[in-house]
């Protein structure tokens, strides 16, 4: 209950200084104190509180120890989670082709045959390898006055590298996230 303004039925008006559990003390204009209970206040439509007239009155002398109480308000904080909004969040893949230039290497044996004539006279020659050239020879046996070895002959086998750009086409994916925000302000049931 708040008190801002009393008058007394002797058209006295004062200001509450002070609540003493069911009673108030109040301070009138012409400097006189009194105390009142409280269920004896009248509220009036202008805001006022009325005192009747058959209320008794108790003065306060000064030679009367007057208590006024030190009040402090304390403050008590509460959280509340409060839903301000809603987030939708959608994944989707996305497509699209690109060309994409790849150097490939690939590896070709290269067979040469190349014409000796030439009869073996003694012995027979071995598979060898000549800077990076395989050579094998081929001996055929040819029907003449006399039996002989012939090297008819060799078969050289060579790697070279080649080098060249193929264009292939590839598809591609993408994650792409869509976000859509909701305000809502409302307060989440705990």
């Amino acid at each position: 209950m708040q008190i801002n303004s009393i008058v007394h039925g002797d058209n006295k008006v004062g200001r509450v200084v002070e609540f003493e559990a069911e009673n108030v003390v109040v301070n009138f204009d012409d400097g006189s104190s009194s105390l009142f209970s409280v269920d004896k206040l009248i509220l009036q439509p202008d805001g006022t509180y009325n005192i009747s007239s058959i209320v008794k009155r108790i003065e306060i002398t000064d030679q009367q120890e007057m208590v006024i109480p030190v009040v402090q308000e304390e403050l008590t904080v509460i959280k509340e989670k409060i839903e301000r909004a809603k987030v939708l969040i959608n994944k989707r893949i996305e497509t699209r082709d690109e060309v994409v230039n790849t150097p490939t290497t690939t590896e070709e044996v290269v067979v040469e045959h190349i014409p000796i004539e030439r009869i073996i006279e003694d012995q027979v020659p071995e598979i060898r390898e000549e800077d990076g050239v395989l050579i094998i020879p081929i001996i055929e046996e040819i029907t003449v006055v006399e039996k002989r070895l012939f090297l008819k002959e060799e078969v050289r086998i060579s790697k070279r590298h080649k080098t060249s750009d193929s264009s292939q086409t590839v598809t591609l994916r993408k994650e792409i996230v869509d976000i859509a925000r909701t305000e809502i302000n409302q307060p989440i049931d705990q």
